[in-house]
């Protein structure tokens, strides 16, 4: 009697454990098995790989890509130009909201429109990553072509062009969060603040091998980018990055820096440059007091000329700005 209740007591604990033990991630096709891509991530769960097809892919809700909060991976099948999101000029293209691990792959995101965050993409609260994907004349509030806000955010090998902002960031807009840039090119945004990249209250900003051209601030500040940090324990670096060609109506052609945060390397770009920018007080104002860095002599002011300051930027720790090309900037 003993043993036969053990062993029904160990079946069905064995049942129970074959039952709790996750199938493995499926793959969802579209347009073989799914009609759009909605239709195959409403079907996925956590895990899954939505395999999307060369077309034009529209839709008719807020946005034509609605992760639900789903740590998916959608990612097309094609090449990038011709797998294509388009958003109409009436919605949002993609939203990641509430994920854990989110990404996008290899798509072509166009004509997106928000009144407010993100035309392009929004991503909020998530984890997520975009890679291989151009993100082009989409507007917004913020971020015209992509709004990350209080997310931890990779982007890689994308292109960001011709999208636009009335408010901050034209081609991306981050607030609050982390985010890792690599091989990203940005052009030909437009916004009042940031016509490029407006990077606001960010905990950790990492930028790499990106290039930021030919941007405008139309009514403000910092054609190429406005980096503008609350705390002191915040933290941008930027290596191997070229900012060129961008024009700002008022301080900072190429680059705006402001806040309290410690800058690591005081928009050095190892590598790169900072060039032909053009701004109403010149192409990188690192310090905000509205004298472009290329004409004023004591960026901290300290009373000491910045060519005898080995504290440029006065938080206390030494600056080498021998790889700091600041050239060619207007003011």
């Amino acid at each position: 009697m003993y043993q036969a209740s053990r062993l029904s007591i160990l079946t069905a604990l064995s049942a129970l454990a074959i039952s709790t033990v996750p199938s493995s991630a499926a793959e969802l096709y579209v347009p073989n098995e799914y009609a759009t891509i909605q239709d195959a991530i409403d079907a996925a769960v956590d895990g899954d790989r939505v395999l999307v097809a060369a077309g034009t892919w529209t839709g008719t809700a807020d946005a034509v890509v609605d992760f639900r909060g789903m740590s998916i991976d959608v990612r097309a099948t094609g090449d990038m130009a011709s797998t294509i999101i388009n958003g109409e000029d009436e919605r949002r293209c993609v939203l990641m909201a509430s994920a854990a691990g989110a990404s996008l792959q290899g798509f072509t995101l166009t004509n997106g429109y928000s009144d407010g965050n993100g035309g392009g993409i929004l991503i909020q609260d998530s984890t997520a990553a975009v890679n291989d994907c151009m993100i082009r004349s989409c507007g917004a509030w913020d971020g015209g072509g992509l709004a990350a806000l209080s997310s931890t955010v990779t982007i890689g090998n994308c292109i960001v062009h011709a999208n636009s902002a009335q408010n901050g960031g034209g081609g991306l807009h981050f607030w609050q969060g982390t985010h890792t840039v690599e091989d990203t090119t940005v052009r030909l945004n437009t916004a009042g603040w940031g016509g490029g990249v407006y990077d606001r209250n960010i905990i950790d900003a990492t930028w790499r091998s990106c290039v930021m051209d030919s941007n405008t601030a139309t009514s403000s500040n910092g054609g190429g980018l406005v980096v503008w940090l609350a705390e002191y324990t915040n933290a941008a670096s930027f290596e191997s990055c070229v900012i060129s060609n961008n024009v700002a109506n008022e301080f900072g052609g190429g680059v705006l820096l402001l806040g309290y945060a410690s800058y690591s390397i005081l928009m050095c770009f190892s590598e790169g440059a900072i060039t032909g920018n053009v701004g109403g007080d010149g192409g990188a104002d690192c310090d905000g007091n509205g004298v472009a860095d290329t004409c004023d002599d004591d960026q901290d002011g300290d009373d000491i000329p910045d060519a005898c300051d080995d504290d440029v930027d006065g938080d206390g720790v030494d600056n080498v700005l021998d790889n700091c090309p600041w050239d060619a900037n207007a003011d």
